[in-house]
């Protein structure tokens, strides 16, 4: 079928059957020893290079004659220097412009294969042939073969119309010039050959491209990562916006510095004439590239997250927000740098491929919109993709040509899906949050959930789905985190003694001071020092009676109170001061949006971080959280207890840190103020429980307060501050809690009388507010009650800056003593005391079997039916029972006995009710009577 035509490629080749339609000729691609090598097979069209040096392959005639024509070229090239190599030694003209114009001795010379060719031309017009002579300049690969040729005509023979430098041949591979200098870690890139030659005969790594100054770098870009690079173009136009393009290229490679040489010439001079006209010397070049100006990464200019519209698109600026969340399964890789190269298969189409005679690069940089088009896609749609940019032909009228392939110096980058929220608390909600992803595994490894960082961000629409806004960032620079920057000095140490003192006057004292001139919360001391106390813990804190286990140092604070009472107030001012913590509104959070929750982006599930994790190491308020359900505060037992997150879905399995002081802010349920009267229906402790039903989410409690519409709140007696406290300054306070929370287990010391102390003093509290029966948490009797009152007291000393060399936090005695006060205030305010009293005395209680022998028979009226209601409270456990749970229905009631002592007990104040059916015990009735049902003797 390809028969003639083959043969006419060899008219005087021998050719061997080796089977078939299959016949073997010498390769014209290597010197032949003996046997023959190409193999062609004359029906398909294909043929292969046999010899393994060789392997020269590829599919029909017209291919083959391409290949052909070009090492035709090349071996005439290659016959060229060699002859002109000889001849330039003794040629006189051609050394002396060499030596005098350009500056290169015969050394150099002959080191890179320069030659001299002399070759007639006929003028087209007239036909008069003239002789020209050229420099030629051999373009080596890096393993020594010749890939092209440079042709540099003599001034002295050129004419109008002429060309200073070509190619040896069309379709000739642009490289780099020459290659041998790439092995240096500095290196020079000038715009011409001979400027290279003349810097690396100096001594001075040097490189161009043969394509001149307007050639695109990008190929090459990889070439210089991880070096220093000085550009040094010619001083025109065209060398200076050249310049700025190979800088731009080179400056995005990693580790890789630029610097711009200004050779401070006339227009049009270079290299060469820095040396030649002006007399320059190697040291006063050397002196201008220690001069030379350093390119920096061009910033773009600044965006508010909240500015960003429609006119924003596929634009690149600098935009500064916090990460949400990141994927941290997900990662998708995309073509960055794709090299193409091909065989070439005889097809029609090959003609015209630019892959025929060369390799064809195709760069997208990462803050390139086209990346959209290139993640979350397929391996075989990327090759697609990239194919239509590097202009593959089609080969039917909707198929491009798949034989080429990515050869090994494509590189591919990786993108990774994140979440970033606007840092303008002001942003409005639906710009608040945006999804897009980090295009380099650099800016990847930079970012982290919970954090800052400033984005280089090109606002894109998605393409393949539903159009939406969405964002491709290649930079992403994180911003000081100050718990991972903290440092003590000496300076620092000694400003934070004002914080230092006895706490049982000085945390009042720091107290006062600042409610007084900040936050202006009226007779809210003590809910400033519980916030305090949560503000100072510390994350971790090793057991002193079990020296090798260390237990979480982070505080969880309960707040109940009236309505209006300031309890949000003060967490905003506290949060504004400090400058520390978030605070979240219950009725706008799922556990989802407090833990993990996973959300689809780009087709794929990916997790994203809810507010524990993202506030890991840190401070959250939770404000009105009776809004969640007890379900959803179940789901957070662990994450409370151990200060992790973990999930499993269809995104895969999610685990992150989530060590959160936590304080949870409530009203009553009933949205009502407390009832501190004898009237009562419970003891307020007992609002934990209603509000913690779970015993498991309430034992992770460390302490609660409350706060009462009839607390004493005196007038302040002298205006606020203008900005700050001028004793406990905002950076002061700031840095304190900085200090606590970086401090390590191992910096965490307890004196030994401290330990003693912790013992007894845990010891002392269960006695007083635990029992078997009680449905609160807060103390019990196990070690969780000692473990409280360990992170409590290393808060309390912290408060106090309690250190001598601002390393270690002593905790010592005072401590201990100064939070037992406080824990005893704040819940003989809640009646803790008072409602394990009533369970004490409800246990002792005793049914009365026999009647005393003879009743007494001048008891009065009120005192006989007095009796009836201990007899009837003693002996009906139903009737008892129901007005306990507050589930007695007075309309249900039959016997006339019963509403008789009902009444009896509603006239006392023992019983209450809200409408007028259902009765309950009052704290007066566990506080008065119950503790006589036991002693009085029967009388029925």
């Amino acid at each position: 079928m390809y028969a003639d035509d083959f043969k006419a490629l060899f008219p005087d080749g021998e050719w061997e059957n080796s089977g078939n339609d299959n016949y073997l000729i010498n390769c014209p691609f290597h010197d032949h020893l003996e046997s023959k090598t190409l193999a062609i097979d004359f029906n398909s069209g294909l043929w292969v290079c046999k010899n393994p040096e060789c392997g020269a392959s590829g599919k029909g005639v017209k291919q083959l004659e391409q290949r052909m024509y070009r090492q035709e070229r090349i071996g005439a090239f290659e016959e060229q220097i060699s002859i002109g190599r000889s001849k330039l030694q003794n040629d006189k003209e051609m050394l002396t412009f060499l030596q005098n114009e350009r500056g290169l001795n015969a050394e150099t010379a002959y080191r890179y294969s320069l030659a001299v060719s002399t070759e007639p031309v006929k003028d087209t017009l007239t036909g008069v042939v003239t002789y020209k002579k050229y420099l030629l300049i051999p373009i080596f690969d890096r393993t020594g073969n010749i890939v092209s040729g440079r042709k540099y005509l003599l001034p002295q023979y050129r004419e109008d119309g002429d060309t200073k430098i070509k190619f040896t041949w069309p379709k000739s591979p642009i490289t780099l010039y020459p290659v041998s200098s790439l092995n240096k870690g500095t290196i020079v890139i000038t715009e011409g050959e001979l400027d290279a030659l003349l810097l690396n005969q100096l001594g001075i790594p040097a490189v161009t491209s043969t394509g001149g100054s307007s050639a695109d770098f990008k190929p090459f870009a990889s070439s210089f990562q991880g070096k220093t690079v000085y550009i040094c173009y010619d001083s025109d136009n065209a060398g200076k916006t050249g310049a700025e393009k190979v800088a731009k290229t080179l400056i995005n490679q990693p580790d890789t510095v630029v610097y711009n040489i200004d050779l401070q010439l006339e227009d049009g001079e270079d290299v060469t004439d820095y040396f030649i006209k002006y007399k320059k010397t190697k040291d006063d070049f050397l002196m201008l590239m220690k001069h030379a100006q350093k390119i920096e990464t061009p910033t773009p200019p600044e965006l508010p997250m909240s500015h960003i519209g429609t006119k924003h698109i596929n634009k690149q600026y600098l935009v500064e927000a916090r990460v949400l969340g990141e994927s941290g399964i997900s990662k998708f890789l995309w073509n960055h740098h794709s090299v193409l190269e091909c065989k070439g298969y005889g097809l029609e189409a090959c003609h015209d491929c630019p892959l025929n005679e060369a390799k064809k690069a195709v760069v997208i940089e990462p803050n390139d919109p086209l990346v959209m088009e290139l993640i979350e896609q397929t391996p075989q749609k990327q090759r697609q993709f990239i194919g239509s940019m590097a202009h593959i032909p089609y080969i039917t009228n909707t198929k491009r040509c798949n034989f080429w392939k990515f050869s090994d110096e494509s590189k591919q980058e990786i993108a990774v899906p994140i979440f970033i929220e606007s840092a303008d608390e002001n942003t409005p909600e639906a710009k608040r949050e945006l999804a897009g992803y980090v295009t380099t595994e650099k800016a990847a490894s930079s970012i982290k959930s919970g954090h800052k960082a400033r984005f280089w961000l090109t606002p894109v629409q998605e393409t393949r789905n539903n159009g939406q806004l969405m964002f491709i960032a290649e930079e992403a620079i994180p911003l000081q985190d100050d718990l991972d920057t903290f440092k003590m000095t000496e300076k620092l140490h000694a400003r934070l003694k004002v914080f230092q003192g006895n706490p049982f006057q000085k945390i009042p004292e720091i107290t006062s001071s600042l409610n007084k001139s900040i936050y202006r919360i009226r007779g809210r001391e003590d809910l400033v020092t519980a916030y305090d106390l949560v503000y100072h813990s510390v994350l971790g804190i090793p057991n002193p009676n079990a020296p090798n286990r260390i237990v979480k140092g982070w505080v969880e604070l309960l707040v109940i109170g009236d309505p209006g009472e300031g309890k949000s107030q003060l967490a905003m001012e506290m949060q504004r001061y400090y400058d520390l913590g978030a605070i979240q509104d219950a009725a706008t959070a799922t556990p989802g949006g407090l833990t993990v929750t996973t959300v689809q982006m780009g087709g794929k599930w990916i997790f994203r971080d809810g507010l524990l994790p993202l506030n890991d190491r840190r401070l959250v308020f939770i404000d009105e959280f009776n809004k969640l359900h007890a379900e959803d505060m179940g789901r957070l037992n662990t994450s409370r207890s151990s200060g992790s997150i973990t999930a499993s879905s269809s995104a895969g399995t999610y685990e992150k840190d989530a060590r959160v002081r936590l304080v949870w802010i409530t009203n009553p349920r009933d949205g009502q103020r407390i009832n501190m009267g004898r009237d009562a229906g419970e003891f307020p402790i007992k609002m934990v429980p209603e509000l913690f039903p779970d015993r498991g989410s309430q034992d992770r409690l460390d302490f609660a307060v409350l706060i009462l519409q009839v607390d004493d709140k005196p007038e302040f007696t002298f205006p606020p501050a203008d900005k700050e406290d001028p004793v406990y300054t905002k950076e002061l306070c700031r840095s304190l809690i900085l200090w606590a929370w970086t401090r390590r287990p191992d910096q965490i010391k307890f004196t030994k009388d401290a330990v003693k102390e912790i013992r007894l003093i845990s010891d002392q509290l269960r006695r007083t507010y635990w029992h078997a029966d009680s449905d609160i948490e807060l103390i019990n009797s196990g070690e969780r009650t000692t473990e409280r009152i360990m992170r409590l007291s290393a808060a309390a000393a912290a408060r106090t800056y309690s250190t001598a060399d601002g390393e270690n936090l002593f905790i010592t005695p005072e401590h201990v003593q100064f939070v037992k006060q406080f824990l005893e205030n704040q819940y003989g305010k809640m009646e803790y005391g008072e409602y394990i009293q009533s369970i004490q005395m409800r246990q002792k209680a005793r049914i009365i079997e026999e009647a005393e022998e003879t009743p007494d028979t001048e008891k009065t009226i009120e005192q006989v039916a007095e009796a009836q209601v201990y007899q009837l409270l003693i002996q009906d456990r139903l009737f008892k029972d129901m007005l306990t749970s507050g589930m007695y229905d007075i309309s249900l009631e039959r016997k006339l006995e019963n509403r008789n002592v009902l009444g009896w007990l509603y006239t006392k104040g023992y019983v209450r009710t809200d409408d007028a059916r259902h009765f309950k015990f009052t704290k007066a009735f566990y506080q008065e009577l119950e503790p006589r049902l036991g002693n009085i003797p029967q009388t029925f």
